[in-house]
């Protein structure tokens, strides 16, 4: 017989064991054909082991009379049974002598463990029995003693081993075999088994722990002794100080082999390493790493993944536990596999591997189709999409046209003609794709503004008519959806605008002149018809001795009814034929007289003061007259032109000097030129405003001041509403000691009556006016609101206007800062235009209702009160609690071009504005009831976000030209 020295570690080594023939069996019953089979290891049972089958009651206690018993075969302690009489719920139990597994001779002392079976009517089961299945018997019977199933009672028996002793999770404990090394939850099953040989009560101890619910399902193993003292004995084995085993043969003589011990690799924990599902572009995340190693070596963790566009993935270790980092690769998606190894210092390596999902994130489309062209009838349109970007991918586009939103039939191609249905319809392409992650995208346009018609060509030549030998009037009949003509004198174009005649002048005499016309939306060439026929005129013969063409003709309004004309005189001319007209237009002139003596002059009466008059002249003597002079005309003074002149008047201050114009000067977009100081001076020196000048432009777009059916006020002049028209507005600044100083009315009125426009002021509203103060006061009023509404105030003419009339097109930063505007959060935008309204074809960038933004104070006010000044705004007027601090919406219209903002100037450029509305980051409040916090502060704007609606602001600002 053989003695084998053996220790868990070196399993390369084969047990040599003597076989010796034996079996048993149960009773039988033929209705049931169960059978089962397995082996029972403490080391390995020896041959002749008992093994039975006991069926186990629904409290898990044995049921003595249904029984069936058999023994072990072979040197590994197999067992087989066969035609089982029995069903269900049943307990396995190994009884004997076993191979010690420390010294791998045969126990002293016999071994008794089990396990725990469900017998299934007709079918087989197969069972290991060691250690760890019997304190997973012991815990079953225990939960099914306070009413679990089965299911349910294994369940929670196998997690606690597995847990406790460091298998793998899901481990069958009835699958280990501790003579087989191949995988470290049979070596821990090895390790356990050698320590309970050498200490017994062990194991007593574990399945007494076991049989105990009391608490929570882990704490009634943990709590005992147990498990530590487990440990202890296997420390005490010290298997990694040994270096060979020797295998001792008993024959005669005796002899002996030396075996090297293995280096047994260290074992990866994989309770952390589960499959994993992150979004594509998700931040970086980490998995605890765990692992043990019998040796004690020291260990380091790698990990790789197996498809690296997906993701980056490093470790970090830590004796025994590490951390793996996995960073998502940007934009993009699908499955890769992450290895994780860990290697021991000796060499030995455990790798696992789990499965990472980068699930596709739809990234939004950036950017949208642009229209080229102008949308003008048989004019074609080119979609751009030069500007979409798609981190997923662009791939090819499919196009829609639109009129108004609704699809055009047919319209799929990058370009469309515009046709007369299309005539007064908005068009908008829509532009579709599908991205590289196969999610449909599409994104329209903007619209250019309405489609116009286009104008007929002209059917019939224009009419020359012959004037002299340097001159011929030309006229045509206006043309159906023509806005502007170009005439052409043979190739070149000579006259470009919308009158119906032009006069060719300065031409050579007794030559031929040919005409022809192109009818126009606009002044591009690309908005006109073809050319109408030609006509043919021909110079008259000079003239010979004809007095020269009168100059210096000036006209001059006396009254509301006389214009006087005066000139120079003009050698050799005996007298003088005066033409007059209502238009700039020496066609079909009416002559309105001669003159004589004096030669010079002329008086035009009984006119009509609300008309404009145009005038020329010729000079004659007896035979024959020159040319016509240059034109001239003369205004009769309108309530705007008064209205102007009392605006400029620096006499209407005390001391004098000051204008309205001062602080809204026209070259300054009617702010105050003065922008290094956040109010404006008085005309006393040292005197300042307790308020930011506003500008005067597009007042006269403010609507009257009113409150709706909820009592919220809105429009009105100032910017606390406190004059509700233009000409209550204009009627306090003249009084306001800070601003013109006049200490009444009439003397306002008496410098009005000393100054140079007085004849202009009774012309217009009557002679005498100027002697009644408070009807005179009034009337003053009416001519500077009036002025105010003039198209002077409100142009119109800003990059924004022509854009809109298809005339200029925004650059990308220009277009981003308009879309971050003007859409609301959810579409991408901050929603400025909430209250900066950008409705209506000319929107002036306001909704006139008045808001608390929480402005802080401005230290640098050079007021009276000093700090302590706290402004009210409405509130202030109204004297509700409610409005303390609200000030209506200003206008946007310009405001590039007058800082410094806000009611009291406290910011001195367009970004600070921004990145006040961005995260309100000024300090506090001046009032800090009543404070919005609707829109203004945390927006989440970047600086390049800031830069573009900074950019876009700018258009606003009149004066724009495209040449």
């Amino acid at each position: 017989m053989h003695t084998l020295t053996r220790l868990f570690s070196t399993l390369i080594i084969a047990l040599t064991l003597s076989a010796c023939g034996g079996g048993g069996g149960g009773g039988s019953n033929p209705d049931n054909t169960s059978s089962g089979s397995g082996v029972g290891g403490k080391g390995p049972f020896v041959e002749g082991s008992s093994v039975r089958v006991f069926a186990l009651n629904n409290n898990g206690t044995r049921n003595t009379t249904t029984t069936i018993t058999t023994t072990t075969t072979g040197d590994r302690g197999a067992y087989t049974f066969n035609n089982i009489g029995f069903s269900g719920v049943s307990e396995v139990e190994i009884a004997g002598f076993y191979l010690d597994e420390n010294t791998g001779i045969t126990s002293l002392n016999p071994a008794t463990l089990t396990a725990v079976v469900n017998i299934v009517a007709n079918s087989a089961f197969s069972t290991n029995i060691n250690v760890f299945t019997d304190i997973e018997a012991m815990r079953i019977k225990a939960l099914m003693a306070d009413g679990n199933s089965l299911a349910d009672a294994r369940t929670s028996a196998t997690f606690i081993v597995a847990e406790l002793f460091g298998l793998t999770t899901g481990v069958s404990l009835a699958e280990l075999d501790l003579i087989d090394g191949s995988n470290n939850n049979n070596l821990t099953l090895l390790r356990a088994s050698a320590a309970i040989a050498k200490s017994p009560a062990i194991l007593t101890k574990l399945r007494t722990a076991a049989e105990s619910t009391t608490g929570s399902l882990t704490n009634s193993m943990t709590g005992s002794d147990a498990l530590a003292d487990l440990n202890t004995e296997i420390t005490k084995l010290d298997f990694t100080s040994i270096t060979e085993t020797i295998v001792t043969v008993s024959d005669n003589p005796p002899t002996t082999d030396a075996f090297t011990i293995l280096n047994i690799a260290p074992v990866l924990s994989t309770a952390t390493l589960t499959v994993q599902t992150v979004d594509e572009d998700a931040a970086a995340f980490q998995i605890a790493l765990s692992a043990s190693d019998v040796n004690n070596n020291a260990l380091t963790f790698t990990a790789h993944s197996v498809n690296g566009n997906l993701a980056t993935v490093t470790t970090t270790t830590n004796g025994t536990t590490g951390v793996l980092s996995i960073t998502p690769q940007p934009n993009d998606n699908g499955t890769t596999t992450i290895i994780v190894n860990v290697t021991d210092s000796a060499g030995g390596v455990d790798s696992r591997q789990f499965v990472l999902n980068v699930q596709a994130v739809n990234d939004p489309v950036t950017g949208s189709p642009t229209i080229d062209g102008s949308t003008i009838e048989n004019q074609t349109l080119t979609v751009n999409t030069g500007n979409i970007a798609d981190v997923d991918g662009l791939n090819t586009f499919s196009y829609q046209w639109k009129a108004n939103g609704a699809d055009i039939s047919g319209a799929t191609n990058t370009t469309l003609t515009l046709a007369q249905a299309q005539v007064g319809s908005t068009i908008t392409v829509t532009a579709s794709y599908t991205d590289d992650d196969g999610t449909p995208e599409s994104v329209t346009s903007t619209h250019g503004g309405a489609v116009v018609a286009a104008p007929d060509i002209p059917t019939a030549a224009p009419t020359a008519s012959v004037q002299s030998a340097t001159q011929i009037n030309l006229s045509w009949t206006e043309v159906n959806d023509a806005n502007y003509y170009r005439l052409y004198q043979s190739s070149a174009s000579i006259y470009d605008g919308s009158n119906l005649n032009y006069s060719h002048t300065g031409l050579t005499a007794n030559t031929d002149y040919s005409y022809t016309l192109k009818a126009c939306v606009n002044r591009q060439e690309n908005t006109c018809s073809n050319v109408s026929p030609a006509t043919t005129a021909t110079t008259q013969q000079s003239i010979p001795n004809a007095p020269s063409t009168p100059t210096a003709l000036t006209a001059s309004v006396q009254s509301a009814t006389q214009i006087n004309l005066s000139w120079s005189i003009v050698s050799g001319a005996s007298y003088y034929e005066i033409y007059r007209n209502t238009s700039d237009n020496n066609n079909a002139l009416a002559r309105i007289g001669n003159t004589v003596d004096p030669l010079n002059t002329y008086q035009d009466t009984g006119l009509d003061g609300n008309i404009q008059y145009y005038y020329w002249l010729k000079a004659c003597n007896s035979t024959l007259c020159s040319d016509f002079s240059s034109v001239t005309s003369a205004i009769f003074p309108t309530l705007v032109t008064l209205g102007e002149k009392i605006f400029s008047d620096t006499n209407l201050s005390r001391p004098t000097g000051q204008s309205c114009a001062s602080c809204h000067a026209m070259s300054n977009q009617f702010t105050d030129p003065d922008q290094t100081l956040p109010t404006s001076a008085g005309a006393v020196a040292g005197e300042f405003g307790t308020r930011n000048s506003p500008t005067a432009g597009y007042a006269a777009r403010i609507p009257e001041f009113t409150r709706n059916t909820d009592g919220v006020a809105s429009g009105g002049q100032f910017l606390d509403g406190r004059a509700s028209t233009l000409e209550l507005q204009a009627r306090l600044p003249f009084l306001n000691p800070v601003e013109m100083n006049m200490p009444d009315e009439a003397a306002v009125i008496t410098a009005i009556k000393n100054g140079s426009y007085a004849n202009d002021f009774e012309i217009v509203f009557g002679t005498g006016v100027l002697n009644d103060v408070a009807a005179s006061y009034t009337k003053m009023t009416e001519a500077i609101a009036a002025f105010e509404r003039s198209n002077v105030f409100s142009p119109f003419t800003s990059k924004f206007d022509a854009m809109q009339n298809d005339l200029a097109t925004f650059t990308h930063q220009e277009q981003l800062g308009f879309h971050l505007f003007s859409r609301q959060g959810g579409q991408g935008g901050v929603n400025c235009s909430r209250c900066h309204s950008d409705n209506g074809d000319q929107p002036i960038f306001s909704n006139f209702e008045y808001e608390n933004i929480g402005v802080p104070k401005n230290a640098a006010l050079l007021t009276q009160e000093g700090n302590d000044f706290i402004d009210l705004g409405l509130g202030g007027v109204s004297n509700i609690d409610s409005e303390n601090g609200k000030f209506r919406v200003p206008t946007l219209r310009n405001v590039a071009d007058t800082p410094p903002y806000m009611h009291n100037g406290v910011f001195n450029t367009l970004t600070e504005v921004v990145e006040f509305y961005n995260l309100r980051n000024a300090a506090d409040a001046e009032v800090t009831a009543n404070v919005t916090n609707d829109d203004v502060g945390n927006l989440n704007l970047n600086p390049m976000q800031i830069a573009a609606i900074v950019a876009f602001l700018r258009t606003l600002s009149d004066g724009y030209s495209n040449n």
